[in-house]
C-alpha cells in the first residue's frame, strides 16, 4: 500500500540548496525549492543513530521511500513547476494576459516564451504564477588552496526567510513508515552555509494524507483518455533504454506502464540540466546525469484507452531513474489544452512565526490602509533614490572596506536588531584594531564611516530621506509601517548607498 507522507515547512533563516548546473565561476545559485534528496540527507542523519539503521537502510535508499521535492504553498495553496510550450507577445499588461499554447498554435512568429514564475497553480484555463524571493551575499575567498590564487570575491544567493514549502515522502515498504515520521523534527537544518547562520526550516505540520489530497490527484483526469493525454513533469526526470544509456523517455517501457500501445511523442516543449550529485561517505562527487527539467510537457498519442487507475499508478510509482531521491515523479494534466491565460499569483504576507499576516477591521479600511502604506512607501522609495546621489561620508576606505559592510547587512537584513547589532559590532572590532595598528590618518579610518553609519541608523528615515509626510490618505503615517520595516528600509538604503558609489567610482 502506497501512503503519502505530508510535511510542511517555513524557512525561518535564508536558505541556500546549491544548484551545480546553473552556477558560474564566481556565483554560486540556489534551487528555487528543497530538493527531495535534501530532506532524504536529513531524514538519513537523523536515522543513523537508530540502533537498528543497518537493517533499514536497504528500505530507506531503496525505491520503496520516495523524497520528493517541496515546493513553495501560496494561500493554502500547494503549487507545482509552470508549465513549458506557452508563448506571448512583448506588451506588457495588468491583470489576465493572452497566451499562446503550441499545443495548438503553429505559427508563434514575433512572440518570446510566455513569463511563467518557477511555480503556478492551473484553475479555468488559468495559469496563476509565482516566483521565490530570493536574495544573495558577497563573500571574500581567504582559505586559498594555491600560492598564486587570488582572494576573489563570490556571491552566493539564496531563498529569503520566511517562504512556505510543502513536500511529500510516498512510502511503500511500511516497516520504516514511523520511524521516518519521527525523523521529520520540529526544527531542521537544510542545504548549505548552515555555519553561517543559513538554512534554520520550522516544522509547521506532517501527516500522512490520501492520494486524493495530493497535487497529482488534484490536476489529473478522472475519466478515461482515447487518442491522447497530456504529462507533466512534476520533477527531474530521465529514463534508460534496453542497453542501460540514458534516453530521455523510453516509451516502450511507459507503453506496457500505461496499458496502450503504439505510443509516440507527438508534441513536446522541454528544457534540459546536468544534474550532479556527491558521496559524503567517499568524499567524490557522483557521475551527472542529463535530464529533462521539472515543468516540461509532453502530449503522447496512443491507441487504446488510457484508464485513470493506469495514471494513477504511474503517478505513484515513477519513472525513470534515481527515483529514491524524488526524480522521475510525474502528472498526468487534466485541459491542458484549454490553458490560454495567465495572471500573476498574489502572495501572502510573510510571518516568520508561521501564520499569515491579516489587516483586522472593516473591508474598506483594511482596503484604504493598504493603499495609503503602499503610497507612503512608494514616496520613501522616490526620495531615497534622490538622496542616494549624494553619496556618503567613507573617508578614503577602498571598495573592499566597505564591502564587509554591505555583506554584514545583506546576510542579515530579514532580522535588523541584529543587523544593526552586527554592523554595531563589526566596527567596534575594526576601530579597536585600528587603534592597535597606530592607524594616523583620520582619512584612512573607519571611524568617518562608523559616525555616518550610526547618525543614520539613530535618525527617523522620514526626516532622513526629506519626507514630511505626516499623513496619507487621512491616516496617520505612524500607523502604515512597522518599525521593523522602516529598519529594512533603512538597511536597504545603505546596501544601495554602498553599491551606487561603487557603481561611480569604477566609471571615473
Amino acid at each position: 500500500m502506497t501512503e503519502y507522507l505530508r510535511y510542511h515547512l517555513k524557512n525561518t533563516e535564508p536558505l541556500r540548496i546549491a544548484d551545480d548546473s546553473a552556477s558560474q565561476s564566481g556565483q554560486t545559485s540556489s534551487l528555487k525549492y528543497i530538493a527531495g534528496s535534501t530532506i532524504r540527507g536529513a531524514v538519513i542523519t537523523s536515522l543513523a543513530k537508530h540502533p537498528d539503521f543497518e537493517k533499514i537502510k536497504r528500505a530507506l535508499f531503496s525505491d520503496c521511500v520516495r523524497f520528493l521535492n517541496a515546493y513553495p504553498e501560496e494561500n493554502g495553496i500547494e503549487l507545482i513547476p509552470s508549465p513549458k510550450g506557452f508563448y506571448e507577445d512583448k506588451i506588457q499588461a495588468a491583470g489576465k494576459k493572452r497566451l499562446g499554447n503550441a499545443m495548438l498554435e503553429k505559427e508563434l512568429d514575433g512572440r518570446k516564451r510566455a513569463s511563467l514564475g518557477e511555480f503556478c497553480y492551473i484553475e479555468d484555463g488559468t495559469i496563476y504564477y509565482y516566483s521565490v524571493d530570493t536574495g544573495s551575499d558577497l563573500k571574500i575567498k581567504f582559505n586559498l588552496e594555491k600560492k598564486d590564487e587570488k582572494r576573489n570575491v563570490f556571491r552566493n544567493d539564496y531563498i529569503s526567510a520566511g517562504c512556505n514549502f510543502v513536500g511529500y515522502i510516498v512510502i511503500e515498504d511500511g516497516s520504516v513508515k514511523n520511524l521516518i515520521e519521527e525523523a521529520l523534527e520540529d526544527e531542521l537544518l537544510l542545504g548549505n552555509a548552515r555555519s553561517s547562520g543559513r538554512g534554520k526550516c520550522r516544522l509547521l505540520s506532517k501527516k500522512f494524507v490520501p492520494y486524493e489530497s495530493t497535487p497529482f490527484a488534484h490536476n489529473a483526469p478522472l475519466c478515461v483518455l482515447e487518442n491522447y493525454c497530456c504529462m507533466l513533469l512534476y520533477t527531474d526526470t530521465v529514463m534508460r533504454d534496453g542497453t542501460g544509456e540514458y534516453t530521455g523517455l523510453n516509451l516502450e517501457v511507459l507503453e506496457k506502464k500505461l496499458g496502450v500501445s503504439k505510443l509516440c511523442i507527438e508534441y513536446c516543449a522541454t528544457s534540459t540540466r546536468m544534474v550532479h550529485g556527491y558521496n559524503r561517505k567517499l568524499g567524490i562527487k557522483l557521475p551527472s546525469v542529463p535530464m529533462y527539467e521539472k515543468g516540461s510537457v509532453f502530449k503522447m498519442t496512443f491507441e487504446g484507452a488510457l484508464t485513470a487507475e493506469k495514471m494513477r499508478e504511474v503517478m505513484e510509482s515513477g519513472i525513470g531513474v534515481r527515483k529514491n531521491e524524488g526524480f522521475g515523479q510525474v502528472i498526468f494534466l487534466k485541459e491542458y489544452e484549454q490553458i490560454i491565460w495567465k495572471q500573476e499569483g498574489k502572495k501572502a504576507e510573510k510571518n516568520l512565526n508561521g501564520q499569515k499576516e491579516m489587516i483586522k477591521g472593516h473591508e474598506d479600511d483594511g482596503t484604504l490602509q493598504i493603499a495609503a502604506a503602499n503610497y507612503y512607501r512608494r514616496l520613501l522609495k522616490m526620495a531615497m533614490e534622490k538622496k542616494i546621489i549624494d553619496g556618503m561620508e567613507k573617508g578614503t576606505l577602498s571598495n573592499s572596506q566597505i564591502g564587509r559592510l554591505e555583506s554584514l547587512i545583506t546576510a542579515n537584513k530579514y532580522n535588523t536588531e541584529n543587523a544593526k547589532n552586527i554592523v554595531v559590532r563589526y566596527f567596534e572590532h575594526t576601530i579597536k584594531k585600528e587603534k592597535k595598528q597606530n592607524i594616523q590618518k583620520e582619512s584612512a579610518s573607519v571611524k568617518p564611516l562608523y559616525d555616518f553609519v550610526m547618525n543614520f541608523l539613530n535618525s527617523s528615515y522620514a526626516e532622513y530621506v526629506g519626507v514630511e509626510n505626516q499623513v496619507v490618505m487621512g491616516i496617520p503615517v505612524g500607523k502604515l509601517l512597522s518599525v521593523q520595516e522602516l529598519d529594512r528600509m533603512k538597511l536597504e538604503y545603505l546596501t544601495e548607498l554602498i553599491r551606487h558609489d561603487n557603481r561611480k567610482e569604477s566609471c571615473l
